[in-house]
């Protein structure tokens, strides 16, 4: 009676499930157990890399074809980003048209990341320029959730 089952246990064995997978699934706490299991097949979107230097935590994210600071939120609490937007798509409405396929993603988005130590959010900065965030901060302890202003460069 003393071991407890682990329900993921059986993903570990599909490579596309690997260890990070599993850690963002169990963060985000499955708020939404839809949006989790749709997204499945998609990948984890946006996409980021996380670098670290002696100082700072440096988050690298592709979000192409935002416009302005309102389509995205950058929020830091302790060791965990969320990052919120709306991505519109920039074809419109076509009248007298199908898609035969779309695999560019468009709509609400919503994703937390574990980064690797805790971060000071109160001197963070998020650059974006062409399709590309990045965001850093100096790698501190604080407890405190914080937004963060995007500033669009042409």
């Amino acid at each position: 009676m003393g071991d407890k089952h682990d329900p993921f246990e059986v993903l570990k064995h599909f490579p596309q499930f690997d260890e990070n997978f599993l850690r963002d699934l169990a963060s985000s706490g499955w708020n939404n157990p839809v949006d989790v299991l749709k997204n499945l097949g998609r990948g984890k979107w946006p996409p980021v890399d996380i670098v670290e230097t002696l100082n700072e935590i440096i988050i690298t994210v592709d979000i192409p074809g935002l416009k302005r600071t309102d389509d995205v939120r950058v929020e830091v609490r302790g060791n965990n980003l969320t990052l919120n937007g709306d991505k519109v798509t920039d074809t419109g409405t076509l009248s007298n048209s199908r898609i035969h396929r779309q695999e560019r993603q468009y709509g609400r988005f919503s994703r937390t990341i574990s980064l690797p130590v805790a971060v000071n959010g109160k001197y963070g900065r998020a650059t974006y320029r062409q399709g590309v965030m990045e965001i850093r901060f100096s790698k501190l302890s604080d407890d405190q959730a914080e937004t963060l202003k995007v500033n669009f460069y042409e």
